[in-house]
């Protein structure tokens, strides 16, 4: 069986549990009217660069380093986990606040 992009399903955008939203455009989400996503909603660009929602203002997105993963857990919160160089784990916190993580070996 052969999968292609032309028999996916279109939607402008996806709510998980009204918590959270993904969406894509292709402009910045600061430059689009966004005051209905919640906090941990995430925004993919069509250039490439991946956003994440951290406050309500219009300015309150922060784009994310990739490569990365991301699940979603079942209270409807998007985590994010950048792959990295081993032992060293950045983390972007709910209020936009940045640390690290050291993993021992």
């Amino acid at each position: 069986m052969t999968t292609t992009f032309d028999h996916a399903h279109r939607v402008e955008v996806l709510s998980l549990g009204d918590n959270v939203g993904l969406v894509s455009g292709d402009l910045p989400p600061s430059e689009v009217d966004t005051s209905s996503f919640p906090i941990g909603s995430v925004y993919f660009q069509t250039d490439g660069r991946v956003w994440k929602r951290f406050s309500t203002d219009a300015s309150g997105w922060m784009e994310l380093g990739y490569p990365f993963f991301f699940f979603i857990l079942a209270d409807s919160t998007a985590v994010f986990i950048p792959w990295v160089a081993p032992g060293i784990l950045p983390l972007t916190l709910a209020d936009g606040s940045i640390g690290t993580l050291t993993l021992g070996n």
